[in-house]
């Protein structure tokens, strides 16, 4: 136990720590063994004393605890079971730690978590008993996690560690309670600091507009802003809407070597910029497929600069000396691409081509905010939202008043996954927002960016916004279109997604809290009842209709798993299960969910005539023209999710594939339904090539085996008639030979072995990053590989002092993405989402370790229902569709180590089947460098060692 004063050079504080009644105030910290304050236990607390902005006093102990603890928390924590021997339980410390609170406002990291567990442990000590009217309760409270999501909502991430870095706050130790107490004290200290400039009058308002309404804690903190910013007035904006008429566009008259060869205006320009044989190579046959308004696939590895490539002759094709109309669309997979090309890539061609032609951005209609809705949901919010609901929109206030784009990916601070009930109310809405209802001067940047997009000669867009509305990007309404599709590799999925619908309880649950809460009045629907003629009473069951919907539609759902799962024996937490017609599973479906897909039409017939009579009432019955709307687009949303329910309950079309996905969790049985497409080439081929102008597909990873039949298999091209599709396959400008080696343990068991592969994989990378202190990324198959190998890991990490970077402890990609690049040696370890995409030059990335070939899993209801196709073809499944799938994401993976000219690392690929499986050579014919075999693990750590004591080139 520790009780000590704190020593720590005091910080310039401005007096709005005081007015914010925080001149004094109690940082708190808690370690658990896990998140359920009933089931699990505390053992660490911990409170830091502040005056003045500098802490003065602290407090913190041990905790006993009964049991073991969890392996992940003494991963998370350090703190293992011997460490507890004599600590004192929380009995003991209770008062003692009540007093060193006191009357003082509280602040924390996540605050409720660390009093949920205080409350949980205090309800359990018989002598406070009745003895709760502590500080824990009474106090005010300051969440240092919800004020970076309402003043910084731009950051990407919010977690301590993110903050601290973020406002240069030391922390020690990551998950003591001690540190994180005294971090968390010093990260809001900060805060305040820099808060005279985030906010103003009228943004203090409108927060306290929200979170005053309801019971939050936080309440007191935000009247005191709204007191201190009185006099603060709004920054200065630019316009959202240019009023200035944009420079004419002029005709690029340099060819493409001019620009990207040797000598050239990039060269000449920016002394980073390197001549490249491949790139101008690539950038001529891109240019003539546009003249020529052909097909082309490129694969170009990393480091030929594809970008600039495609970007320059699209420029010269999009602005001709005629007076034709142009434009070229480039769709990427990843939003992040598509930020890249548009500020990155654009901004450098801008240097060499001065005001020379308009780029835009544009994605779905969902991707951007409406301020009119906005605006509308904030004035009624005590009758729509709950209170979590009008504290979860906080964060989109300030961003909302200086945005320039309306892009909801600008911002981390709120995240529409997280909040898919909420989004759906503000953003631009065709329903609520066409028309002379909104518009781009109401706020509807969706208006805002269409319309730029309309006036660009290169348009930015996604594969999921270009083939849900291909026709809108091809060519027509006198305009000349060229398509570029950049990370084509990624289409087919892009697609097969886009065209998939799940059903779930949480999905019918997001629909129906827009109209009414489960336990509550709020809504829309009570909203414009309020209205409602007096003496009407056909709405009167419209409520719990919808009401009814939320317990019939988890039943629904919880009693399909509940069967599946019996079906298939208790010992089953999960499964993931196909159906089609006349199969005993599909029999259960329709069981189970007919009942509801015949409530929810009778839902759509309701509101249909809701919406009917509420527009013809009049004077002061008649509900304001945007809650009508808002009615509207609940209202398409309901039959969207309707068409759905009766795909998966009755569907028949041969071409898709239905399964469903269930398991137990802490809440009981859970359950979804998928509806999805087998293949999608056919559609492609039939519907979308044919009408397309000049058409680039380009990607570092499309050839297996020295030519790219599958790819073109997979997106429809071998199928078209009458036009002809060329192919390039670009060298590496890379001296991979010399850059990269990549070993093949043999020795290892094969992963048909599960148990014994997975147990040698973690000891082999135990051992490696022992040896070898070197940036690390570790790719692994599945989640559960993940946390296995980050087990093993992290006794080894522990005694090396570097970070470990695992998917398992819950950061998104981009947020570890972004801590392993600026640590320079960690360890990261990932599935899925980490095998691309990620750019790491330099020391940060020198080894990467392949756990297993990224096979498909064969009993996945999509790929079963792929494999069964291609077997009625006549062809072989497995060498033509799942070795190819394989090599593709291989070669993405392993193109993850070399990203420049100057780096070196060496790969280690974990599996011996590339090596001594008979499919092994179609695999390795396709990866650069050569694989070499090891026997052994001397051998495998001595090539490694050699390879890294070899002088660079």
């Amino acid at each position: 136990m520790n009780t000590g004063e704190a020593t720590v050079a005091a910080p310039v504080i401005s007096g709005w720590l005081a007015g914010l009644g925080l001149a004094e105030f109690v940082s708190i910290d808690v370690e658990t063994t896990g998140l359920d304050p009933e089931q699990d236990g505390l053992i660490e607390i911990a409170a830091v004393r502040f005056r003045g902005g500098v802490p003065v006093e602290e407090y913190s102990s041990l905790v006993s605890y009964p049991g073991n603890i969890p392996r992940f928390i003494t991963d998370l924590t350090g703190i293992a079971d011997p460490d507890l021997i004599g600590a004192p339980p929380f009995k003991e410390i209770a008062r003692d730690y009540l007093r060193f609170l006191g009357e003082a406002p509280l602040v924390g990291q996540n605050v409720d978590f660390d009093l949920g567990f205080l409350r949980s442990h205090l309800d359990r000590v018989k002598s406070l008993a009745g003895d709760r009217t502590s500080s824990l309760n009474r106090v005010p409270l300051v969440d240092t996690a919800l004020i970076g999501r309402v003043f910084w909502p731009e950051q990407t991430g919010f977690s301590l560690g993110s903050q601290a870095r973020r406002f240069g706050v030391p922390l020690a130790r990551a998950h003591r309670a001690a540190d994180d107490a005294r971090a968390t004290g010093m990260v809001l200290v900060r805060m305040v600091e820099e808060l005279p400039n985030r906010v103003w009058r009228d943004l203090a308002e409108i927060l306290y507009t929200l979170i005053g309404t309801t019971t939050h804690r936080c309440r007191p903190f935000f009247a005191s802003l709204l007191r201190l910013a009185d006099s603060i007035a709004p920054p200065h904006r630019e316009p959202v809407i240019p009023t200035e008429e944009e420079p004419e566009c002029v005709a690029v008259t340099e060819t493409v070597a001019d620009l990207l060869g040797e000598g050239g205006l990039f060269e000449t320009r920016f002394s980073h910029f390197r001549s490249r044989s491949e790139q101008v190579e690539m950038a001529e046959s891109v240019e003539r497929c546009f003249e020529n308004q052909s097909i082309i696939v490129v694969e170009a590895p990393t480091g030929v600069g594809k970008s600039l490539a495609y970007l320059a002759p699209a420029i010269r094709w999009a602005l001709p000396p005629t007076n034709e109309s142009r434009q070229v669309i480039v769709s990427s997979h990843t939003k992040t691409l598509q930020e890249q090309l548009f500020r990155k890539d654009t901004a450098e061609l801008r240097k060499v081509l001065p005001d020379r032609f308009h780029a835009s951005v544009l994605k779905g209609r969902a991707n951007y905010l409406c301020k009119r809705r906005l605006h509308v949901l904030i004035a009624e919010a005590a009758d729509r939202l709950s209170e979590l609901d009008r504290v979860s929109i906080m964060p989109l206030v300030r961003w909302s008043e200086l945005t320039a784009s309306g892009d909801i990916n600008e911002i981390g601070g709120f995240r529409p996954r997280r909040h898919p009930h909420l989004w759906p109310q503000i953003a631009s809405d065709s329903a609520t927002c066409g028309g002379t209802n909104c518009s781009a001067a109401k706020g509807d940047f969706y208006r805002i960016a269409a319309d730029r997009a309309n006036r660009a000669q290169v348009v930015f867009v996604n594969h999921a916004l270009l083939m849900s509305d291909p026709a809108r990007f091809l060519p027509g309404n006198g305009k000349q279109r060229s398509l570029v599709i950049d990370e084509a590799h990624q289409l087919e999925n892009a697609v097969v997604a886009a065209l998939t619908a799940e059903l779930s309880p949480t999905a019918i649950r997001n629909v129906l809290v827009r109209l009414v809460e489960e336990r509550g009045s709020r809504g829309l629907i009570g909203r414009i009842l309020k209205g409602a003629p007096k003496g009407t009473t056909e709405w009167s069951g419209l409520l719990e209709q919808v009401r009814s919907l939320y317990a019939s539609s988890r039943q629904a759902f919880t009693l399909l798993a509940e069967q599946l799962l019996v079906a298939q024996g208790e010992s089953r937490r999960s499964l993931k299960q196909r159906y089609g017609v006349g199969d005993p599973l599909s029999a259960d479906v329709a069981h189970f969910l007919t009942p509801l897909t015949l409530d929810w039409r009778e839902l759509e017939i309701q509101l249909a005539r809701l919406i009917a009579a509420a527009s013809d009432w009049t004077g002061e019955q008649r509900p304001r023209a945007e809650l009508i709307q808002e009615l509207k687009s609940v209202a398409e949303q309901a039959a969207e999710l309707g068409a759905q329910l009766v795909d998966v309950v009755s569907g028949d079309r041969p071409d898709y594939v239905r399964w469903v996905e269930c398991g137990r969790g802490r809440g009981g049985p859970w359950c979804s339904v998928y509806d999805a497409p087998i293949e999608v080439s056919t559609h492609l081929a039939k519907h979308v090539w044919p009408n397309c102008g000049g058409t680039l597909f380009t990607s570092a990873t499309l050839s297996v085996g020295q030519n790219i039949e599958f790819f073109k298999r997979a997106v429809g091209l071998s199928l078209l008639d009458g036009r002809q599709v060329e192919s390039l396959s670009l060298p590496s400008p890379f001296r991979l030979d010399e850059q990269m080696r990549i070993f093949v343990p043999t020795y290892l068991p094969a992963p048909r072995e599960a148990a014994r592969h997975l147990e040698a994989v973690t000891q082999l990378v135990t051992k490696v990053i022992a040896k070898f202190p070197r940036g690390t990324l570790i790719l692994c198959t599945s989640n559960d590989a993940v946390e296995r190998i980050t087990e093993s890991m992290s006794p080894v990490i522990r005694a090396s002092g570097r970070a470990l970077l695992s998917q398992s402890a819950g950061s998104s990609p981009a947020e570890l993405v972004d801590e392993f690049r600026a640590l320079g040696n960690a360890i990261m370890i990932g599935a899925a989402s980490f095998w691309e995409g990620i750019d790491v030059v330099g020391d940060a990335l020198q080894l990467l370790i392949v756990a297993k070939l990224p096979f498909d899993v064969p009993s996945d209801p999509w790929i079963a229902a792929r494999t069964e196709q291609l077997q009625r073809e006549g062809r072989d499944p497995f060498y033509d569709y799942s070795i190819p799938v394989a090599t593709l994401r291989l070669k993405q993976g392993l193109g993850r180590l070399i990203r420049h000219t100057g780096d070196r690392g060496a790969a280690i690929v974990a599996d011996p089947r590339v090596m001594t499986a008979r499919y092994g050579r179609q695999i390795r014919s396709s990866i650069a460098p050569d694989m070499r075999s090891v026997g052994g693990e001397l051998e495998l750590l001595a090539a490694v060692h050699d390879f890294f004591a070899e002088p660079a080139s």
